[in-house]
């Protein structure tokens, strides 16, 4: 199990994550769970369950605020989606995901084109459709640079001169939940 010294809980941020393999998001969402991944319906209808793959590090129980936003997208939303439905000290913060909850084969076509063909469609563990929809976070939190909610710098982000932060208002509201409770306006 994952160990850390006084953890409040953890931030996944999966803000402008475009996606990915399933079986990563399965592997992902294994370290986080045991049970359903995900659901792919076929073009006929038939359902097939899709489990987590169980990681060798388990979070554990902690509580987990995840980060999303539009440009949140496929394999992300299957983990967003999947940590919603399936495990009860998750919560997402931020802005509606974008939406793409399918699988398709790309064929390349002769004159340089390509043809895609949806073949299945993904479904969080509670049946909830993803694709043109998108998961909604559970606080909608717009991504706005407010100079009074500073947060650690993220990914390529860099702190204005002079300054060891950078305005993040949906990272902000993550750690005040976690820290303090505190949900966001």
């Amino acid at each position: 199990m994952f160990t850390g010294q006084n953890l409040a809980g953890m931030i996944l941020d999966l803000r402008n994550n475009p996606g990915g393999f399933t079986t990563t998001a399965r592997e992902v969402l294994g370290r986080f769970y045991n049970g359903i991944a995900l659901y792919e319906e076929k073009g006929d209808g038939v359902l097939i369950e899709l489990p987590t793959i169980r990681g060798e590090q388990q979070v554990g129980s902690m509580p987990l605020v995840v980060l999303v936003n539009g440009g949140s997208a496929s394999a992300s939303e299957i983990i967003a989606g999947a940590l919603r439905d399936a495990r009860p000290q998750s919560i997402l913060l931020g802005e509606t995901t974008y939406g793409k909850g399918s699988e398709q084969n790309v064929y390349m076509l002769s004159d340089g084109g390509s043809l895609r063909i949806t073949f299945a469609h993904f479904l969080t563990p509670a049946r909830s459709p993803i694709d043109k929809i998108g998961i909604a976070p559970d606080h909608l939190v717009p991504a706005v640079e407010d100079p009074a909610a500073q947060a650690p710098c993220v990914g390529d982000r860099q702190p204005a001169a002079g300054a060891a932060t950078c305005a993040d208002n949906q990272l902000f509201w993550a750690i005040r939940l976690l820290t303090d409770g505190e949900t966001p306006p």
